[in-house]
Formats: C-alpha cells, structure tokens, sequence
C-alpha cells in the first residue's frame, strides 16, 4: 500500500474540520445576529413617534424583492457584519405569550431579516388593509423563529410608538414560495372582512435545508386600538379600554370561529414553546 505524504495527511484532516464547522455553525449561537437584535432594540427605545412617521413617509431605496433573499446563512453574517440606519425602522413587534419582541424595518433585504422583521409591501400600514411581516426561521430560537409556537388566541402587538394595534391569532397555514396573494389587501378583505396582520417565516418539513422550503404563516385579526406606553406593549393580556370592550371581545373572539384553524402539524412546535418558557 503506498504511503500517504504527510501533507496530504494535514490537508485531510483540515477538508473534515473544515466541513464539521461549517455543519455546525448553523446550530451554533451566533453573536454578529444577537448584537443587531440588541441593537434594534435600543434603537426602537431612542426614537419617537415622530421618528417613526418620518421613516414611513421617507422613500428609502427599501428592497421587496423576495427572490433576492437567501435562507439564513451564519457563515454570511460572521464575515459581513450588518449595520441598518435607525431610518428604516418602522416599530415593534411583540408577542408576550411566547416572548417574542423584533424590530419591525421597512422591506425584506437580506440585512433587514438577519437583524428583525421586514414589511412585505410598501404601502402597508398598521391597524389597517393586510399588515404583512416576514422574518427568518432559525433553529437555535433566534429572529422569527417563535413564529412557529403562536397558538389561537395569542396577542399580536405591534406599535408605531403613538398607537398600539392589537390583534389576536386566528389561524396558520404552510403555503408554497409562490402563494403571494396571501399578504394583499384584497385577499384579507375577502377572507375575514376586517384588518389582519400576516406573519411569515420559512417552513422546513424535515427541519433542513433540503431546498423545497415552504412559507409559514400566522394571521391575526385586528381587535384594539390603544395609546402606546412600554407597559401596554408587554403586557400579556389584551389593554381593554373598558369593561364594555372587554366583554365583547370575550362574546365575539375571532380565535372562536370555526371557520378558522390553527393545523395540528405544529403541536412539536408548541411543545418546544412549554418547555423553554416554563424552564426560564
């Protein structure tokens, strides 16, 4: 048996370590996407509503091209740090039963979705038409990824920092890359006749990559509207006005209508959302 040189040894065993890391790195805690959350997140904090409507009326060079974003990719953000301009942040997102809080931006370019979630449209607007996110899924509970363990019933909160829209989810569905009437004005119209909110992240059947990813979504049906404080954006319970409209809302819950249905095919979703939540 002939000899192998000890260079060719070396460069063996560098091509395996190599290709270990780069499986790995995938499932390891990135700190480049925790930093731009955090971030984000103090940006929200610092600016003023006024801020916010300015960034909306702005016509920024925002990308909706959904064909130009890739799947996440750790190994991009390690070596292409992000830096998103304070300018295109539109709000907040907030999801108390499963602690959800991202960063809303204008569009859905590849730095947007590697830091919070990105309007789909743009010419969305909040309390109003069909309000349309979209984020990353990612396997080591970061970005968008507790999109996935939303059950009927939740709270969806988002905020211009003047107001404070609530809407409660109503119903989820796994739909092709290509279903993209789902986040128009005309569909949400036809479909529950009043203002909703349509997240979406990416759905792996087998929890891989495996190149035939679908579109998850979780729609929410407008039921509130509030003046905006940092409580109320926390807070795990609907912020009812009144009694009045509290009763109402227990009387006419959408979450209630049969017409609606969150699958089964989540339920290891929302068993990973018991255990990590009960555990902290």
């Amino acid at each position: 048996m002939k000899k192998k040189w000890p260079w060719q040894k070396i460069v063996g065993t560098l091509l395996m370590v190599i290709g270990i890391v780069l499986l790995a790195i995938n499932f390891l805690p990135n700190p480049v996407i925790h930093h731009n959350v955090q971030k984000s997140h103090d940006a929200v904090g610092d600016l003023t509503a006024e801020d916010i409507r300015k960034n909306d009326e702005e016509d920024e060079d925002a990308s909706f091209d959904f064909a130009a974003v890739d799947n996440i990719s750790p190994t991009d953000v390690y070596t292409d740090p992000l830096d998103l301009e304070d300018s295109t942040i539109l709000g907040q997102l907030v999801v108390p039963q499963v602690e959800l809080n991202m960063t809303i931006f204008k569009g859905v370019s590849d730095q947007v979705l590697y830091t919070g979630v990105g309007t789909m449209r743009p010419d969305v607007k909040m309390g109003a038409g069909n309000y349309s996110l979209a984020g990353h899924y990612d396997w080591n509970d970061r970005l968008l990824h507790r999109l996935n363990w939303i059950k009927s019933g939740d709270v969806i909160r988002i905020t211009d920092k003047d107001k404070i829209y609530e809407y409660v989810a109503v119903e989820n569905d796994v739909v092709e890359p290509t279903a993209t009437e789902l986040i128009t004005d005309e569909w949400a119209e036809d479909k529950y006749g009043q203002p909703i909110i349509s997240l979406m992240n990416c759905f792996y059947p087998q929890r891989y990559f495996d190149g035939d990813d679908d579109r998850y979504f979780v729609f929410g049906v407008l039921v509130n509207e509030t003046d905006y404080s940092e409580d109320k954006m926390n807070n795990p319970e609907f912020n009812w006005d009144s009694q009045d409209e509290k009763q109402e809302f227990e009387e006419n819950n959408p979450s209630k209508d049969e017409n609606y249905h969150f699958d089964e095919y989540k339920e290891n979703q929302w068993k990973d959302r018991e255990e990590t939540l009960e555990n902290k």
